[in-house]
């Protein structure tokens, strides 16, 4: 990212590094931040915005906003944990960029992260459910103001994503394409997405 990278380890406690590689012979660390889990994607939402998807402490896909304006003292703008009421909870997109949606705008950035989870109901294991998570960032040209906004999920069939599955943003259409599921609808009414009829 120009003469600046990122860097994470993948350690319960994960310390986010803000490298200086102006002089690439001696990359020189100026900055880092310790947050409990660790991520496993890190995507530039400006200079002065980083958006990290990752493990929380619990393991579950965690999404977490970093204001890096100080590249001396990066800081945590919030982070949200993807299935929190679930017993166990993975976002294909951990592993694979492609699962991953972004779609920068003027003022609202717009981003999903599909992920599975599931857990124990009854002494049984295991009830299972697969969503797609719908988020925006606001205020991205005031790093101190900005935030990650949950902005509703897309429920799909259990057993339906894994690293195949895809989103499409279209403006406010929304597309989600998975081995078992082919849906479509609007990003501003995600429980209203439906299947596609195929003829």
């Amino acid at each position: 990212m120009g003469d600046r990278a990122y860097l994470v380890t993948f350690e319960r406690i994960d310390p986010l590094y803000v490298i200086d590689l102006s002089d690439p012979r001696e990359p020189a660390i100026l900055g880092e931040l310790e947050v409990p889990g660790f991520s496993d994607l890190l995507h530039e939402v400006s200079d002065a915005l980083l958006l990290g998807l990752g493990s929380s402490a619990r393991r579950h896909p965690k999404v977490e906003l970093y204001n890096v304006s100080d590249v001396a003292s990066p800081s945590s703008l919030g982070v949200t944990e993807l299935g929190s009421e679930l017993d166990w909870a993975y976002s294909p997109a951990q592993y694979n960029r492609y699962a991953f949606t972004y779609l920068a705008g003027d003022t609202v950035d717009r981003f999903t992260v599909p992920y599975s989870g599931g857990g124990v109901e009854d002494g049984v294991c295991c009830t299972q459910v697969d969503r797609i998570a719908l988020f925006e960032i606001s205020d991205k040209r005031s790093p101190a103001e900005a935030a990650v906004i949950a902005a509703g999920e897309v429920t799909l069939t259990p057993g339906a994503v894994d690293g195949d599955t895809r989103v499409v943003l279209d403006e406010d259409a929304l597309y989600v394409i998975s081995r078992t599921d082919l849906l479509s609808g609007f990003w501003s009414n995600p429980e209203a997405v439906q299947p596609v009829e195929l003829n």
